[in-house]
């Protein structure tokens, strides 16, 4: 028999499925329909402007990219035009000239701003003169193309002129103050011999003689006959890029483009800043870094300002340099429209959902009490974690079928909360015998989260760097155990806060890394930086016996390069280097090769200096020796030996370039040391030696043993044959001042070098009639090369200094020995 209490529950509807109340929720339903619409064409209609906005956007983006490639490819263009001109090699010259005359203090003095004064320039009249010759031209230049400088280097890395005249004028780029500038990178590479168009090109970065300013540097080698004599560089301009990114067209109020590099700085001015953002505003936002790594695309992000911008991307690349191309737009201008009915469609929204709710609520009461009940079940059970009855099981509608759900659910959790309990106290077990293990390491450990504070440490870290027991503990900021450290001394005497705020930054950083501390009872420590997803581990161990011993070893292997450079000047550079590198061994053995052997020694040796002491004898014989070698060894002779004033050298082991180019670099050497001797006589009849010495030189070109005789504990390096006798023979007829070709010597170099063929001759030990040649035109334009005029005879000594007079100067000198030779025409025919 039905009681009152199922009476009631029937006629409120407690048994009823929900499913035959649904008719009741229609009006809710159809809110919810209508919410869904009005969400759905929102989206639609947002996903629409974003579109067209990123079309737009990337269409910019691509404009700018073309513009700005096309204006990189223009500099380049410039280069090469002005770099392969015949006035820059005029220019270069004459401004080489003048600068060695003139001196880099007295350019700086006469040129740079601070000095100029009234810019009285006539202490460097000579350089002035080049300087009004070629200043409008690359004036011109600069004016033209919008570049902020033009430098003009000499091979020897003086910055011989610029336009600006800012303090890198007239100072060595190799070895001067600003070497380590992008200006002196690009330059230093230019001089190579094949260098790489990236090595040409230094990225914006603050340059010193410019006040700092952001600058980039191209630069390009100037040839002539293919060696390289100077560098064209171009300090390139700001303006050039901030013009092609400040276009505004099709860009709305908040549109913006602009450049960054590959080091996360602006390389163009922010459209929105006061001042100028290049190299000072970083921009390291996911579409920067996605365009730097090469990719293109678009998306919605956050800004170098904070601010919600829909942003193209995409890579340039220019000379190895990587920067990011960006066109952005704020998300609130883009979205600006689709706001509007967003704010519509919520006040209509609002309407709904008050009609909704007052509907709800009539059906609420049909609910109240069985959810309330269980409400409470479930509360008891989330304080407590206790499973009581759950009411309602035993209903057959929805709310009976919830009630059965969350009591199995309950009871699931029950378990799940014991299991989870059991597996708590395995990880303190496990992390307890972890930290026994940090405990027992041999070195220090700590680990620091993203926030920089200290999660784990072991006492061998306290111990290391001997820290207060207050100041380390869990939980303690790792800048306040950097700072007692700087304070204390550890890093040094300098500014503790400039310690602290630079370590700091290095654990910000969370890279890998390793580096090495000094404790204060001396000891080196060597610590390892290994970041995780959270924070960092750093370990430390003691390696200051290692260190010891690394230096000890130092130390051995500098004794043994000292004494190895010493043994180096008793044995040519080709075997010195071909031993010490591993690739000839110190053994007597010997191979025939081919090779053009060189003789020389001093006509009338004897007879020559029987006048002089030994000590006199000694400084001009080793002053002889000492030229003729430097010239060996700058055309790569092997120097065999020096007997007395004679010298023997060959080419073609323990190196050669082929037969052919090791006779040419033979002939071209003698030619170099007899044109040198005509110096060396001038020199030595300055310092008062009366009888000159005169070179005769003989070559040949054959087959010889060469290679390592002697016996096991003393050995030469040398060649033997009969070839060598040939060129001794060949120097012995040969004229002073002259250089004698054996006929294979001559065929070999005959197409560069002119001879006149002599009379045949016989040489003991070989079989052949010998015709030999005599070099023709040895001293031909040697005046040419020469900074000086001079002239001796018993009855006149003539020198003229051409480094030392301006126009005006040689214009006076010739004046007056013009006045001597009408004196001396005058004077002998009154003789007559």
């Amino acid at each position: 028999m039905e009681g009152p209490r199922g009476w009631l529950d029937r006629s409120l509807g407690f048994d009823m499925k929900i499913a035959y109340r649904l008719p009741l929720t229609i009006v809710g339903c159809a809110l919810a329909v209508g919410v869904a619409v009005g969400v759905f064409n929102y989206s639609n209609a947002a996903k629409e402007l974003r579109k067209s906005a990123g079309v737009a956007l990337v269409a910019l983006r691509e404009s700018r990219a073309t513009s700005l490639e096309s204006y990189l490819n223009s500099i380049e263009q410039d280069l090469d035009v002005v770099s392969s001109s015949r006035e820059i090699r005029e220019a270069l010259d004459g401004f080489s000239e003048a600068y060695k005359q003139v001196g880099a203090e007295d350019l700086q003095t006469a040129y740079i701003r601070h000095r100029a004064g009234d810019k009285n320039r006539s202490s460097v009249a000579t350089y002035e003169t080049a300087h009004q010759k070629f200043h409008p031209w690359f004036e011109l230049i600069r004016q033209v193309r919008g570049y902020y400088d033009v430098f003009l280097v000499n091979a020897n890395g003086d910055l011989v002129y610029t336009v600006e005249k800012e303090s890198d004028f007239a100072t060595n780029l190799l070895t001067g103050e600003w070497k380590d500038t992008g200006l002196a990178r690009v330059v230093q590479a230019a001089l190579k011999s094949n260098p790489a168009p990236t090595e040409l090109f230094a990225d914006f970065a603050p340059y010193k003689p410019s006040n700092d300013a952001p600058a980039s540097f191209i630069a390009k080698p100037i040839r002539r006959n293919d060696q390289t004599v100077g560098v064209l560089a171009f300090q390139m301009p700001i303006a050039g890029i901030n013009r092609i990114m400040h276009v505004t067209a099709g860009m709305g109020e908040t549109g913006e483009t602009y450049l960054v590099g590959g080091d996360y700085l602006m390389r163009s001015d922010s459209r929105f800043g006061q001042e100028s953002t290049i190299l000072k505003t970083k921009v390291e936002s996911p579409t920067v870094k996605s365009a730097i790594a090469g990719n293109s695309g678009l998306r919605i992000v956050d800004d170098y300002r904070g601010i919600s911008v829909l942003s193209a991307y995409q890579p340039i690349k220019f000379r190895g340099a990587r920067w990011a191309v960006l066109s952005e737009m704020d998300t609130q201008e883009v979205l600006a429209p689709v706001v509007q009915m967003r704010t519509t469609m919520a006040t209509i929204g609002l309407i709904s959902a008050i009609v909704v709710a007052l509907i709800g609520y009539m059906l609420a009461a049909a609910f109240t009490r069985p959810l309330t009940q269980l409400s409470e079940a479930f509360s008891r059970f989330g304080r407590n974690r206790v499973v009581d009855d759950v009411p309602f099981t035993d209903k057959p509608n929805e709310i009976g079928d919830m009630a059965r759900e969350f009591d199995g659910v309950v009871h699931d959790i029950a378990k799940y909360i014991e299991g989870q309990k059991q597996a708590e106290a395995e990880v303190a077990e496990k992390e307890e015998q972890m930290r026994t293990a940090f405990e027992n390491m041999t070195g220090g450990i700590f680990m620091v989260d993203s926030n920089l504070q200290l999660r784990l440490y072991n006492a061998r870290y306290k111990e290391y760097f001997e820290l207060p027991d207050h100041l380390v503990h869990i939980g303690s900021r790792l800048e306040d155990i950097v700072r007692f450290r700087a304070e204390r001394g550890d890093y040094g005497t300098g500014d503790p806060s400039e310690y602290v705020e630079e370590l700091m930054r290095g654990y910000a950083d969370r890279v890998s890394v390793k580096l090495e501390d000094q404790v204060p009872s001396g000891r080196i420590i060597e610590r390892f930086h290994n970041p995780t997803h959270d924070g960092t581990v750093v370990i430390f161990n003691d390696i200051t016996e290692r260190v010891i011993s690394q230096a000890e070893l130092a130390e051995k292997t500098n004794e043994l390069e000292a004494l190895s450079a010493k043994l180096s000047k008793y044995l040519s550079p080709q075997v010195y280097e071909s031993i010490f590198a591993g690739e000839r061994d110190v053994v007597i053995a010997t191979e025939r090769k081919k090779l053009t052997v060189f003789f020389s020694d001093i006509k009338d040796f004897t007879a020559t200096t029987e006048n002089l002491e030994p000590e006199e004898l000694t400084l001009i014989l080793n002053d002889y020796l000492t030229n003729m070698t430097e010239i060996a060894i700058e055309q790569g002779a092997t120097v065999d030996k020096y007997i007395g004033d004679a010298i023997v050298m060959f080419f073609g082991d323990p190196e050669t370039r082929g037969v052919r180019e090791d006779a040419l670099a033979c002939v071209r050497m003698a030619t170099a040391m007899q044109r040198r001797m005509v110096d060396l006589r001038a020199k030595w009849r300055d310092q008062g030696y009366e009888r000159p010495l005169h070179m005769r030189i003989g070559i040949n070109t054959g087959f010889l043993n060469v290679g390592n005789f002697g016996s096991e504990e003393r050995m030469d390096y040398t060649i033997i044959g009969g070839e060598v006798n040939l060129a001794a023979r060949l120097e012995g007829i040969c004229e002073p001042d002259g250089v004698a070709l054996a006929n294979e010597t001559y065929a070999l170099v005959k197409n560069e070098f002119d001879a006149k063929a002599g009379e045949p001759i016989q040489v003991k030990g070989i079989a052949r009639e010998i015709t030999p040649y005599f070099l023709q035109g040895i001293f031909d334009d040697i005046e040419k090369e020469r900074p000086y005029i001079r002239s001796e005879s018993d009855a006149m000594r003539l020198f003229v200094d051409l480094r030392m007079l301006d126009k005006e100067g040689r214009l006076d000198t010739a004046s007056e020995l013009e006045n001597y030779a009408t004196q001396l025409r005058s004077e002998s025919k009154a003789a007559e």
